[in-house]
């Protein structure tokens, strides 16, 4: 018996150990991969100074805000989780726009900027949202932020009025055409597009769009060459949101 005792405290030590092993090894490769990540563009950095000194746009502790201007309908917002790898600032540019059209728009700053790591971001921002006067609030997310956005929209689909993706696919079956938005390029390579269906989606294809051009952080690695500039496939992407959400 006592054999035994030893063998299993033996056991538990090098269970522990591994546990250790492993959990300092991905405290120091998790820094360094996301170190990668790409970079806001020098339009985007232009903008976010822009914004700032407007007063059009404010940094809250895990999210910015972008708000419309006051004579403008602000019931409609947007919350927006940023692709992998890719500096939240990247999105601004394309927030703006939205900002533009009226929406209240809110774009979340991730941890080593992958939104695996708080897929549920947008519902910790919400209690605080409340004081925005928004009515009807869409989840949206690039690449693996829409991963992240589809995975906060089936945990609480009460909070949400729909699911605007975005160089991202669904997962899973359980939504309607009505109820979600996919939208991607037809030059885009990094998005497996042959798992994208109109089946719980609706599905617009950007003609000469690619992966990378929803954000401003210059090429992706292993994306198509666009066949349409940056502000022209975000301006089609965002006259393709309004006739979505106005629908």
């Amino acid at each position: 018996m006592l054999c035994n005792t030893i063998q299993k405290l033996n056991m538990r030590t090098r269970i522990a150990g591994a546990v250790l092993i492993i959990g300092t090894a991905l405290l120091l490769v998790i820094p360094i991969y996301a170190s990668t990540y790409y970079h806001a563009d020098s339009r985007a950095e232009a903008l976010q100074e822009e914004l700032l000194e407007e007063s059009k746009m404010e940094w809250k502790t895990d999210y910015a805000i972008l708000r419309p201007d006051k004579s403008r309908d602000n019931q409609i917002g947007i919350i927006f989780y940023p692709g992998g790898l890719v500096e939240n600032q990247s999105y601004l540019p394309l927030m703006n726009r939205f900002r533009e059209e009226g929406y209240t728009c809110v774009l979340l700053r991730m941890p080593f900027h992958l939104a695996i790591f708080d897929l549920q971001g947008a519902g910790y921002a919400m209690p605080d949202l409340k004081s925005e006067g928004v009515e009807r609030w869409y989840l949206s997310g690039h690449s693996l932020g829409g991963v992240a956005a589809q995975n906060c929209y089936r945990k609480h689909p009460e909070d949400y009025a729909g699911l605007i993706l975005m160089g991202s696919y669904l997962t899973k079956d359980g939504t309607s055409p009505e109820q979600v938005l996919t939208i991607y390029g037809s030059n885009d390579q990094v998005m497996k597009r042959d798992r994208v269906t109109d089946k719980n989606s609706t599905i617009v294809e950007l003609k000469g769009g690619n992966h990378g051009q929803f954000g401003d952080y210059g090429p992706q690695a292993g994306d198509g060459k666009p066949g349409i500039t940056r502000e022209e496939q975000q301006n089609q992407t965002v006259n393709i949101v309004n006739q979505f959400i106005q629908k």
